[in-house]
Protein backbone atom coordinates (compact mmCIF):
# COMPACT_ATOMS: atom_id res chain seq x y z
CA UNK A 1 0.00 0.00 0.00
CA UNK A 2 1.25 3.74 -1.16
CA UNK A 3 1.88 6.17 1.79
CA UNK A 4 -0.32 9.26 1.41
CA UNK A 5 1.47 11.68 0.20
CA UNK A 6 1.51 14.96 2.78
CA UNK A 7 0.91 18.17 0.69
CA UNK A 8 3.59 20.75 -0.33
CA UNK A 9 3.05 24.10 0.67
CA UNK A 10 2.88 26.30 -2.60
CA UNK A 11 5.50 28.95 -1.23
CA UNK A 12 5.58 30.87 -4.74
CA UNK A 13 2.12 31.80 -4.28
CA UNK A 14 3.18 34.02 -1.08
CA UNK A 15 5.63 36.07 -3.33
CA UNK A 16 2.84 36.33 -6.44
CA UNK A 17 3.59 39.71 -7.79
CA UNK A 18 -0.31 41.94 -8.03
CA UNK A 19 -1.03 42.30 -11.97
CA UNK A 20 -2.45 45.76 -11.23
CA UNK A 21 0.08 47.44 -8.66
CA UNK A 22 1.79 50.18 -9.30
CA UNK A 23 5.41 50.06 -11.35
CA UNK A 24 7.92 50.84 -8.60
CA UNK A 25 6.77 47.17 -6.53
CA UNK A 26 6.88 45.33 -10.03
CA UNK A 27 9.98 46.72 -10.30
CA UNK A 28 11.34 45.84 -6.50
CA UNK A 29 9.79 42.32 -7.12
CA UNK A 30 7.07 43.14 -4.27
CA UNK A 31 3.31 42.30 -3.87
CA UNK A 32 1.59 45.92 -4.05
CA UNK A 33 -1.24 46.16 -2.20
CA UNK A 34 -3.42 48.48 -4.94
CA UNK A 35 -4.18 50.95 -2.82
CA UNK A 36 -4.58 54.58 -4.55
CA UNK A 37 -2.87 56.83 -5.17
CA UNK A 38 -0.08 55.58 -2.57
CA UNK A 39 0.70 52.21 -2.28
CA UNK A 40 1.61 51.16 1.29
CA UNK A 41 5.02 49.50 0.22
CA UNK A 42 6.06 53.09 -1.53
CA UNK A 43 4.61 54.87 1.62
CA UNK A 44 7.50 52.61 4.06
CA UNK A 45 9.92 52.73 0.56
CA UNK A 46 9.48 56.75 0.61
CA UNK A 47 9.19 56.77 -2.92
CA UNK A 48 6.84 58.22 -5.24
CA UNK A 49 3.81 56.03 -6.15
CA UNK A 50 3.41 55.89 -9.64
CA UNK A 51 0.09 54.52 -10.66
CA UNK A 52 0.35 57.45 -12.37
CA UNK A 53 1.86 57.28 -15.59
CA UNK A 54 3.37 60.89 -15.31
CA UNK A 55 5.40 59.59 -12.28
CA UNK A 56 9.11 58.39 -13.34
CA UNK A 57 10.27 55.26 -11.33
CA UNK A 58 11.20 55.46 -8.31
CA UNK A 59 11.50 58.87 -7.90
CA UNK A 60 12.53 59.79 -3.88
CA UNK A 61 10.27 61.64 -1.64
CA UNK A 62 11.83 63.81 0.26
CA UNK A 63 11.09 65.83 3.60
CA UNK A 64 7.71 64.37 3.25
CA UNK A 65 6.11 62.54 6.53
CA UNK A 66 3.84 59.06 6.33
CA UNK A 67 1.21 61.07 8.26
CA UNK A 68 1.43 63.98 5.55
CA UNK A 69 1.58 61.26 3.08
CA UNK A 70 -1.68 59.55 4.56
CA UNK A 71 -3.29 62.57 5.19
CA UNK A 72 -2.72 62.75 1.07
CA UNK A 73 -4.41 59.43 0.48
CA UNK A 74 -7.63 60.72 2.69
CA UNK A 75 -8.20 63.67 0.46
CA UNK A 76 -10.53 64.04 -1.90
CA UNK A 77 -10.10 66.90 -3.68
CA UNK A 78 -8.29 70.01 -3.20
CA UNK A 79 -10.96 72.79 -2.29
CA UNK A 80 -11.12 75.88 -4.68
CA UNK A 81 -9.60 78.84 -3.57
CA UNK A 82 -12.49 81.71 -2.03
CA UNK A 83 -13.52 84.21 -4.03
CA UNK A 84 -12.11 87.09 -1.98
CA UNK A 85 -8.58 85.60 -2.39
CA UNK A 86 -8.69 86.03 -6.09
CA UNK A 87 -6.26 89.54 -7.31
CA UNK A 88 -7.33 91.39 -10.35
CA UNK A 89 -6.30 94.32 -12.31
CA UNK A 90 -9.16 96.19 -13.85
CA UNK A 91 -10.06 99.26 -15.43
CA UNK A 92 -12.19 102.07 -16.02
CA UNK A 93 -12.99 100.40 -19.56
CA UNK A 94 -14.34 97.38 -18.22
CA UNK A 95 -11.10 95.21 -19.12
CA UNK A 96 -10.18 92.86 -16.19
CA UNK A 97 -7.34 90.46 -15.86
CA UNK A 98 -7.11 87.84 -12.83
CA UNK A 99 -3.53 87.10 -11.38
CA UNK A 100 -2.82 83.49 -10.82
CA UNK A 101 -0.43 82.04 -8.22
CA UNK A 102 2.45 82.77 -10.80
CA UNK A 103 1.77 85.98 -11.71
CA UNK A 104 1.63 87.23 -8.31
CA UNK A 105 4.97 85.28 -7.46
CA UNK A 106 7.11 87.10 -10.06
CA UNK A 107 5.18 90.39 -9.20
CA UNK A 108 6.08 89.66 -5.52
CA UNK A 109 9.94 88.86 -6.48
CA UNK A 110 11.00 91.58 -8.84
CA UNK A 111 8.61 94.75 -7.64
CA UNK A 112 7.95 93.87 -3.77
CA UNK A 113 11.26 92.41 -3.09
CA UNK A 114 13.38 94.78 -5.69
CA UNK A 115 15.56 92.09 -6.71
CA UNK A 116 17.20 94.41 -9.40
CA UNK A 117 18.77 96.73 -7.15
CA UNK A 118 17.49 95.71 -3.13
CA UNK A 119 20.50 97.92 -1.93
CA UNK A 120 18.39 101.26 -3.72
CA UNK A 121 15.81 103.17 -1.54
CA UNK A 122 14.61 105.06 -4.12
CA UNK A 123 13.84 102.33 -7.05
CA UNK A 124 12.68 99.99 -4.06
CA UNK A 125 10.05 102.98 -3.62
CA UNK A 126 9.36 103.43 -6.83
CA UNK A 127 8.75 99.95 -7.42
CA UNK A 128 6.21 99.62 -4.61
CA UNK A 129 4.13 102.56 -6.26
CA UNK A 130 4.18 101.03 -9.28
CA UNK A 131 2.85 98.03 -8.26
CA UNK A 132 0.06 99.49 -6.61
CA UNK A 133 -0.42 101.83 -9.41
CA UNK A 134 -1.05 99.05 -11.91
CA UNK A 135 -3.88 96.93 -10.06
CA UNK A 136 -6.04 99.87 -11.77
CA UNK A 137 -4.26 99.84 -14.85
CA UNK A 138 -3.98 96.72 -16.59
CA UNK A 139 -1.78 97.78 -19.36
CA UNK A 140 0.95 98.84 -17.00
CA UNK A 141 -0.41 95.52 -14.85
CA UNK A 142 0.79 93.31 -17.75
CA UNK A 143 3.77 95.54 -18.90
CA UNK A 144 5.17 95.15 -15.15
CA UNK A 145 4.46 91.54 -15.68
CA UNK A 146 6.56 90.98 -18.70
CA UNK A 147 9.19 93.07 -17.17
CA UNK A 148 9.38 90.49 -14.20
CA UNK A 149 9.59 87.79 -16.58
CA UNK A 150 12.54 89.42 -18.60
CA UNK A 151 14.36 89.89 -15.23
CA UNK A 152 13.79 86.06 -14.18
CA UNK A 153 14.84 85.32 -17.80
CA UNK A 154 18.15 87.06 -17.52
CA UNK A 155 18.88 85.11 -14.28
CA UNK A 156 19.04 82.14 -16.31
CA UNK A 157 18.36 79.81 -12.95
CA UNK A 158 15.76 77.23 -14.56
CA UNK A 159 15.81 74.42 -17.74
CA UNK A 160 15.35 75.30 -20.98
CA UNK A 161 11.72 73.64 -21.00
CA UNK A 162 10.94 76.20 -18.20
CA UNK A 163 12.95 79.12 -20.18
CA UNK A 164 10.60 78.68 -22.92
CA UNK A 165 7.62 78.59 -21.35
CA UNK A 166 8.31 81.71 -19.06
CA UNK A 167 9.46 83.03 -22.58
CA UNK A 168 6.06 82.77 -24.31
CA UNK A 169 4.28 83.85 -20.96
CA UNK A 170 6.08 87.37 -21.19
CA UNK A 171 5.55 87.79 -25.08
CA UNK A 172 1.64 87.45 -24.03
CA UNK A 173 2.11 90.12 -21.44
CA UNK A 174 4.24 92.43 -23.33
CA UNK A 175 1.51 91.75 -26.50
CA UNK A 176 -1.30 92.45 -24.55
CA UNK A 177 0.36 95.61 -22.56
CA UNK A 178 1.07 96.98 -26.39
CA UNK A 179 -2.47 96.38 -27.18
CA UNK A 180 -3.82 97.64 -24.22
CA UNK A 181 -1.39 101.26 -24.72
CA UNK A 182 -2.33 101.93 -27.88
CA UNK A 183 -6.38 101.88 -26.53
CA UNK A 184 -5.49 104.04 -23.26
CA UNK A 185 -3.41 106.32 -25.67
CA UNK A 186 -6.48 106.77 -28.14
CA UNK A 187 -8.69 107.80 -25.39
CA UNK A 188 -8.56 111.42 -23.38
CA UNK A 189 -5.27 111.43 -21.25
CA UNK A 190 -6.52 112.00 -17.31
CA UNK A 191 -4.46 113.60 -14.87
CA UNK A 192 -4.73 110.54 -12.83
CA UNK A 193 -2.99 107.87 -16.16
CA UNK A 194 0.05 110.29 -16.46
CA UNK A 195 1.72 107.86 -14.04
CA UNK A 196 0.53 105.14 -15.19
CA UNK A 197 1.03 105.68 -19.58
CA UNK A 198 5.21 107.22 -18.00
CA UNK A 199 5.27 103.41 -16.36
CA UNK A 200 3.99 101.66 -19.05
CA UNK A 201 6.26 103.28 -22.11
CA UNK A 202 9.35 102.80 -19.90
CA UNK A 203 8.29 98.94 -19.19
CA UNK A 204 7.86 98.82 -23.24
CA UNK A 205 11.43 100.60 -23.61
CA UNK A 206 12.93 98.17 -21.16
CA UNK A 207 11.56 95.46 -22.77
CA UNK A 208 12.42 96.37 -26.71
CA UNK A 209 15.95 96.38 -25.59
CA UNK A 210 16.00 93.02 -23.40
CA UNK A 211 13.96 91.47 -26.31
CA UNK A 212 13.82 87.81 -25.88
CA UNK A 213 16.12 87.32 -29.62
CA UNK A 214 18.69 88.01 -27.23
CA UNK A 215 19.02 85.33 -25.48
CA UNK A 216 18.29 82.70 -27.83
CA UNK A 217 20.07 84.09 -30.61
CA UNK A 218 24.06 83.19 -31.21
CA UNK A 219 26.40 85.81 -31.89
CA UNK A 220 26.47 85.06 -35.57
CA UNK A 221 22.40 85.60 -35.86
CA UNK A 222 23.05 88.59 -34.37
CA UNK A 223 23.15 92.08 -35.50
CA UNK A 224 25.12 93.66 -36.83
CA UNK A 225 26.82 89.87 -37.36
CA UNK A 226 23.48 87.91 -39.12
CA UNK A 227 23.60 86.58 -42.83
CA UNK A 228 20.56 88.85 -44.02
CA UNK A 229 22.88 92.04 -42.49
CA UNK A 230 26.54 91.68 -44.46
CA UNK A 231 27.49 94.48 -45.08
CA UNK A 232 27.24 96.34 -48.19
CA UNK A 233 29.41 99.36 -49.20
CA UNK A 234 26.74 100.43 -51.66
CA UNK A 235 23.95 101.03 -48.92
CA UNK A 236 26.72 102.37 -46.45
CA UNK A 237 27.13 106.63 -45.84
CA UNK A 238 30.76 107.34 -44.58
CA UNK A 239 32.03 110.40 -42.77
CA UNK A 240 32.71 112.61 -43.95
CA UNK A 241 30.75 112.22 -47.09
CA UNK A 242 32.63 112.32 -50.59
CA UNK A 243 32.01 115.20 -52.84
CA UNK A 244 30.23 113.04 -55.22
CA UNK A 245 27.63 111.92 -53.25
CA UNK A 246 27.42 115.34 -51.29
CA UNK A 247 27.05 117.15 -54.44
CA UNK A 248 24.57 114.52 -56.26
CA UNK A 249 21.53 116.25 -57.30
CA UNK A 250 19.66 112.92 -58.05
CA UNK A 251 16.74 113.22 -55.07
CA UNK A 252 16.01 109.17 -55.94
CA UNK A 253 18.80 108.29 -54.93
CA UNK A 254 19.36 110.29 -51.93
CA UNK A 255 15.67 108.98 -50.98
CA UNK A 256 16.86 105.13 -52.02
CA UNK A 257 20.26 105.53 -49.62
CA UNK A 258 18.16 106.82 -46.28
CA UNK A 259 15.36 104.15 -47.28
CA UNK A 260 18.23 101.51 -46.87
CA UNK A 261 19.78 102.96 -43.97
CA UNK A 262 16.79 103.92 -41.64
CA UNK A 263 15.52 100.11 -42.63
CA UNK A 264 17.27 97.51 -42.10
CA UNK A 265 16.82 94.10 -43.65
CA UNK A 266 16.19 92.24 -40.52
CA UNK A 267 12.92 93.93 -38.46
CA UNK A 268 14.65 93.35 -35.04
CA UNK A 269 17.43 95.37 -35.87
CA UNK A 270 17.81 98.18 -33.43
CA UNK A 271 14.07 98.19 -33.48
CA UNK A 272 14.82 99.20 -29.37
CA UNK A 273 15.85 103.05 -31.32
CA UNK A 274 12.28 103.45 -32.06
CA UNK A 275 10.65 102.22 -29.07
CA UNK A 276 12.84 104.55 -27.09
CA UNK A 277 12.16 107.42 -29.30
CA UNK A 278 7.96 107.14 -28.78
CA UNK A 279 8.54 106.64 -25.42
CA UNK A 280 10.40 110.23 -25.16
CA UNK A 281 7.62 111.31 -27.04
CA UNK A 282 5.29 110.96 -24.28
CA UNK A 283 7.02 112.77 -21.64
CA UNK A 284 5.16 116.16 -22.55
CA UNK A 285 2.05 114.64 -22.10
CA UNK A 286 3.07 112.01 -19.01
CA UNK A 287 5.45 114.90 -17.65
CA UNK A 288 7.07 112.50 -14.33
CA UNK A 289 8.76 115.30 -13.12
CA UNK A 290 6.25 117.14 -11.80
CA UNK A 291 5.97 117.05 -7.88
CA UNK A 292 2.95 115.11 -7.80
CA UNK A 293 4.15 112.06 -9.84
CA UNK A 294 5.55 108.80 -8.59
CA UNK A 295 8.21 109.38 -10.88
CA UNK A 296 9.71 112.99 -8.80
CA UNK A 297 11.44 110.92 -6.57
CA UNK A 298 13.79 109.92 -9.78
CA UNK A 299 14.31 113.55 -10.40
CA UNK A 300 18.26 113.16 -9.42
CA UNK A 301 18.39 110.46 -12.29
CA UNK A 302 16.92 112.56 -14.26
CA UNK A 303 19.18 115.44 -13.97
CA UNK A 304 21.78 113.36 -15.30
CA UNK A 305 19.76 111.75 -18.21
CA UNK A 306 19.89 115.68 -19.59
CA UNK A 307 23.13 116.98 -18.07
CA UNK A 308 24.80 118.61 -21.15
CA UNK A 309 27.79 117.27 -23.19
CA UNK A 310 30.66 119.42 -24.32
CA UNK A 311 30.02 121.64 -27.24
CA UNK A 312 33.87 121.96 -28.59
CA UNK A 313 37.25 119.80 -27.65
CA UNK A 314 38.05 116.39 -26.60
CA UNK A 315 39.05 116.88 -23.43
CA UNK A 316 38.74 113.57 -21.01
CA UNK A 317 38.68 111.21 -24.14
CA UNK A 318 41.57 109.13 -24.53
CA UNK A 319 43.97 110.52 -27.62
CA UNK A 320 43.86 106.98 -29.78
CA UNK A 321 39.91 107.03 -29.27
CA UNK A 322 39.65 110.70 -30.29
CA UNK A 323 41.57 109.97 -33.22
CA UNK A 324 39.86 107.02 -34.28
CA UNK A 325 36.89 109.32 -34.31
CA UNK A 326 38.77 111.95 -35.92
CA UNK A 327 38.13 114.52 -32.78
CA UNK A 328 41.64 115.47 -32.92
CA UNK A 329 41.60 119.40 -31.20
CA UNK A 330 43.31 120.75 -34.12
CA UNK A 331 42.23 119.66 -37.08
CA UNK A 332 38.99 122.05 -38.58
CA UNK A 333 40.83 124.95 -39.12
CA UNK A 334 42.72 124.97 -36.47
CA UNK A 335 39.46 125.82 -34.91
CA UNK A 336 39.09 122.29 -32.92
CA UNK A 337 36.32 119.64 -32.98
CA UNK A 338 32.96 120.50 -32.11
CA UNK A 339 28.97 119.44 -32.08
CA UNK A 340 28.67 120.62 -35.39
CA UNK A 341 31.39 119.63 -37.59
CA UNK A 342 31.57 115.65 -36.53
CA UNK A 343 28.27 112.97 -35.71
CA UNK A 344 30.54 111.37 -33.29
CA UNK A 345 31.26 114.06 -30.72
CA UNK A 346 28.77 113.55 -28.37
CA UNK A 347 28.46 109.63 -27.84
CA UNK A 348 32.29 109.44 -27.94
CA UNK A 349 31.80 112.36 -24.60
CA UNK A 350 29.01 110.63 -23.35
CA UNK A 351 31.02 106.85 -23.32
CA UNK A 352 33.66 108.45 -21.66
CA UNK A 353 32.05 110.25 -19.34
CA UNK A 354 30.05 106.41 -18.39
CA UNK A 355 33.68 105.38 -17.95
CA UNK A 356 34.90 107.77 -15.01
CA UNK A 357 31.62 106.25 -12.71
CA UNK A 358 32.07 103.41 -10.68
CA UNK A 359 29.59 100.45 -11.29
CA UNK A 360 27.52 100.22 -8.25
CA UNK A 361 27.21 104.16 -9.10
CA UNK A 362 26.08 103.57 -12.81
CA UNK A 363 22.25 104.17 -13.19
CA UNK A 364 19.64 104.31 -15.51
CA UNK A 365 20.58 108.11 -16.13
CA UNK A 366 24.00 107.22 -16.56
CA UNK A 367 24.15 104.74 -19.63
CA UNK A 368 20.86 107.42 -21.18
CA UNK A 369 23.55 109.65 -21.99
CA UNK A 370 24.67 108.07 -24.65
CA UNK A 371 21.73 106.47 -25.89
CA UNK A 372 20.33 110.08 -26.26
CA UNK A 373 23.15 110.15 -28.49
CA UNK A 374 21.75 107.97 -31.23
CA UNK A 375 20.69 110.48 -34.10
CA UNK A 376 20.70 112.15 -36.96
CA UNK A 377 23.86 111.26 -38.80
CA UNK A 378 25.49 109.11 -36.06
CA UNK A 379 22.10 107.06 -35.88
CA UNK A 380 22.57 106.96 -39.96
CA UNK A 381 26.12 105.73 -39.52
CA UNK A 382 25.52 103.09 -36.75
CA UNK A 383 22.39 101.54 -39.01
CA UNK A 384 25.43 101.26 -41.44
CA UNK A 385 27.46 99.67 -39.23
CA UNK A 386 30.20 102.28 -39.47
CA UNK A 387 33.10 100.73 -37.30
CA UNK A 388 33.72 103.96 -35.28
CA UNK A 389 29.92 103.72 -34.40
CA UNK A 390 30.51 100.20 -33.55
CA UNK A 391 33.22 101.08 -31.22
CA UNK A 392 31.68 103.59 -29.50
CA UNK A 393 28.63 100.92 -29.25
CA UNK A 394 30.72 98.09 -28.27
CA UNK A 395 32.19 100.19 -24.98
CA UNK A 396 29.16 101.06 -23.70
CA UNK A 397 28.25 97.63 -23.87
CA UNK A 398 30.82 97.14 -21.94
CA UNK A 399 30.49 99.41 -19.29
CA UNK A 400 26.86 98.96 -18.79
CA UNK A 401 25.86 95.72 -18.64
CA UNK A 402 27.60 95.25 -15.28
CA UNK A 403 25.51 97.66 -13.67
CA UNK A 404 22.00 97.24 -15.37
CA UNK A 405 20.33 93.68 -16.65
CA UNK A 406 18.71 94.44 -19.11
CA UNK A 407 21.74 95.46 -20.97
CA UNK A 408 23.37 92.90 -19.98
CA UNK A 409 20.36 90.67 -22.21
CA UNK A 410 21.25 92.37 -25.55
CA UNK A 411 24.99 93.02 -24.91
CA UNK A 412 26.06 89.03 -24.10
CA UNK A 413 25.07 88.42 -27.78
CA UNK A 414 25.48 91.61 -29.71
CA UNK A 415 28.79 92.59 -27.76
CA UNK A 416 30.82 89.91 -29.14
CA UNK A 417 29.03 90.00 -32.34
CA UNK A 418 30.60 93.29 -32.82
CA UNK A 419 33.81 92.34 -32.18
CA UNK A 420 33.76 89.35 -34.45
CA UNK A 421 32.16 91.44 -37.24
CA UNK A 422 34.75 94.28 -37.18
CA UNK A 423 37.86 91.81 -37.20
CA UNK A 424 36.12 89.60 -40.01
CA UNK A 425 35.25 92.67 -41.83
CA UNK A 426 37.82 95.29 -41.22
CA UNK A 427 41.02 93.52 -40.08
CA UNK A 428 43.03 96.60 -41.11
CA UNK A 429 40.86 99.15 -39.40
CA UNK A 430 42.48 101.55 -36.17
CA UNK A 431 39.10 100.21 -34.23
CA UNK A 432 40.69 96.50 -33.74
CA UNK A 433 42.90 97.81 -31.57
CA UNK A 434 40.35 98.55 -28.66
CA UNK A 435 38.89 95.06 -29.07
CA UNK A 436 40.05 92.35 -26.69
CA UNK A 437 43.94 91.43 -27.04
CA UNK A 438 44.17 94.95 -28.48
CA UNK A 439 46.46 97.90 -27.82
CA UNK A 440 43.73 99.61 -26.39
CA UNK A 441 41.62 96.92 -24.88
CA UNK A 442 42.50 97.45 -21.13
CA UNK A 443 39.27 99.30 -20.22
CA UNK A 444 41.39 101.40 -17.58
CA UNK A 445 43.34 103.68 -20.30
CA UNK A 446 39.92 105.18 -20.80
CA UNK A 447 38.89 105.65 -17.65
CA UNK A 448 42.14 107.26 -16.91
CA UNK A 449 41.93 109.58 -20.02
CA UNK A 450 38.32 110.37 -18.70
CA UNK A 451 38.62 110.93 -15.17
CA UNK A 452 41.28 113.12 -15.82
CA UNK A 453 39.31 115.16 -18.60
CA UNK A 454 36.33 115.08 -15.93
CA UNK A 455 38.78 116.95 -13.39
CA UNK A 456 40.03 119.79 -15.52
CA UNK A 457 36.36 120.42 -16.56
CA UNK A 458 35.24 120.79 -12.92
CA UNK A 459 37.99 123.20 -12.35
CA UNK A 460 37.61 125.58 -15.60
CA UNK A 461 33.66 125.46 -14.31
CA UNK A 462 34.79 126.32 -11.05
CA UNK A 463 37.18 129.15 -12.32
CA UNK A 464 34.18 130.47 -13.99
Amino acid sequence: MVAPVEPVPDRLSAKRRSRFGCRNCKLRRIKCDENKPQCRRCVLFRVRCNFDTRVGDLQPVHAVSDEHIGSQRRSVATPRAPISSCVWASDDYGYSYQLNTRCQHYLTRYFGWSLAAPNNPIVSKLNARLLALSFKHPHLMHACLAVALAFDRNLDLHSSLHRREAMSEECFHRSRSTSLFIQCLQQPVKAGDKDAIWGTAASLALLAFSAPAGTWLASEESWPLSARSSPSTAAHPSWPPSPSAAGSSSPSSDSERNHEVRNPDQPSELQWLLVKEGKMSLWPIANPIRPESIFSIMNPVYEVMFEPLPTSGAEGIHPALAAVCGLDPGNSGGEGTSMTTQPFFHPCHAVCRLLTFPDVDVTIGHTEVFMNTIRGDFRSLLLAKDTRALLLLYLWYRKARRSLWFVNVRAKVEEPAICTYIRRFHAGSDVVEFLPGGKYADEECLVLAAVAGRRGSERVRGRR
